[in-house]
């Protein structure tokens, strides 16, 4: 039978929560270092750019997320379109959107699903670019170039 002394174990666990503690205490300091560094090195006119960067970096992968997410409901459609009667998400786009046949409605998905796909590739495509463009001028600026 296995035996536990409940004050080893209370003890346990505080040095593990005051290890997790300094743990936190430390990253929040070197996270904060990092920030002051980067307030130093950042021109006004570029701490928008970078924030620019930042969001077409959110815009990308928010697009690149529903164009994962949308492969498994369209493949569903198109494998079983009953599926379009029995999810209440699917038969309600369907009844909104004025669809008569779901042969229409499966090509209207595809083409909704292409065309996330699409703009996601776009968007990664910008914020690439905005990245290397960032990135040279930075160079360029201080004197690497």
């Amino acid at each position: 039978m296995l035996k536990v002394d409940f004050f080893s174990l209370l003890a346990d666990v505080i040095r593990s929560w005051q290890v997790y503690q300094d743990i936190e205490k430390n990253v929040f300091k070197k996270l904060s270092n990092l920030i002051k560094k980067i307030r130093i090195i950042i021109a006004p006119q570029e701490k928008w750019q970078l924030l620019v960067l930042f969001a077409s970096i959110l815009l990308t992968a928010l697009f690149q997320t529903l164009g994962v997410v949308s492969i498994l409901p369209f493949m569903s459609i198109v494998m079983q379109p009953g599926t379009i009667e029995s999810n209440r998400w699917l038969n309600w786009l369907y009844n909104s959107l004025g669809f008569t046949s779901v042969n229409s409605f499966i090509i209207f998905m595809g083409i909704l699903m292409l065309f996330i796909i699409i703009i996601g590739n776009l968007t990664s495509a910008l914020a690439t670019w905005l990245k290397v463009r960032f990135t040279w001028r930075k160079n360029y600026r201080s004197g690497y170039l």
